[in-house]
Formats: structure tokens, C-alpha cells, sequence
């Protein structure tokens, strides 16, 4: 049970740590009270008009 436990929290705290470096500059802008930075165009959420 340890050895499960051990790998399901090694594998979500790797995806936290990739999602927090791909967000790096909106959660900086945040941080600092700047205008978030514009979305790539590769992102599916990005509005593209």
C-alpha cells in the first residue's frame, strides 16, 4: 500500500510542477498585480477571433 501511495503522489506532484512551469508567466503576473499575458495560439482555451 505504501508503494502505491508513494507512486500516485510522485506522478500528481510531477503534473503540479509541469503545470506550474507552463504557467509560469500568468501566475507571476498575478503575483505581481500585472496584465496576464496573452494565451498561445496552440492553447485550446485561447479565444482566437
Amino acid at each position: 500500500m505504501k508503494k502505491t501511495f508513494g507512486f500516485l503522489f510522485g506522478i500528481l506532484t510531477g503534473a503540479a510542477m509541469v503545470m506550474l512551469y507552463l504557467h509560469r508567466g500568468a501566475l507571476t503576473a498575478c503575483l505581481k498585480g500585472e496584465e496576464l499575458p496573452e494565451a498561445p495560439e496552440s492553447c485550446p482555451f485561447s479565444k482566437n477571433d
